[in-house]
């Protein structure tokens, strides 16, 4: 048969290689553009987490100016920019369910304080079906619940290992 030639257009989140396939896309397009959008390319290059964006400067001007070049090199790899939140402000609806708190690179990130806290979720032991577990049969919220979980579960190194890794 005669060969044919497929183009992967769309990033499949829950697959172990969507992170990595996203972060070359931002790269490729960073480099492209690193002599009209220098200010995207150091903040793509070097403070990307899979398709979390974080970056500083001394003044509200500069972080614009910063968000401003990456709003338009983020489009020109098929990306569409989602939000933005600057510290000092409270995040968008967009960005937060609750109004105080967006997620940020597996942190919970209060940007009215600026402050970051562990984003751990409640306690599941249950496995992964493309890229989600399934919830616990009732809520997990205090510490007798944990045990009582726990003890319904074999703990070996691996999970516990693969629990500690989640907060990271």
């Amino acid at each position: 048969e005669e060969i044919e030639v497929w183009l992967y257009v769309v990033v499949t989140y829950g697959l172990v290689s969507s992170g990595y396939v996203t972060t070359a896309a931002l790269r490729r397009i960073a480099t492209m553009f690193k002599d009209r959008y220098p200010l995207a390319y150091v903040i793509i290059m070097c403070f990307t987490y899979m398709d979390d964006l974080s970056g500083g400067a001394s003044s509200r001007e500069f972080v614009e100016k910063i968000i401003q070049e990456i709003t338009y090199v983020i489009p020109n790899a098929g990306f569409k920019l989602k939000m933005t939140t600057i510290s000092g402000d409270s995040p968008c609806e967009k960005a937060s369910s609750d109004g105080i708190y967006s997620s940020f690179a597996g942190y919970h990130w209060d940007s009215a304080k600026d402050q970051l806290k562990l984003g751990m979720g409640e306690i599941n032991f249950n496995k992964k079906v493309r890229g989600q577990k399934k919830s616990n049969v009732e809520p997990v919220d205090s510490e007798e619940k944990v045990e009582k979980l726990a003890s319904t579960v074999q703990l070996t190194r691996h999970i516990l290992l693969g629990k500690v890794m989640e907060l990271y």
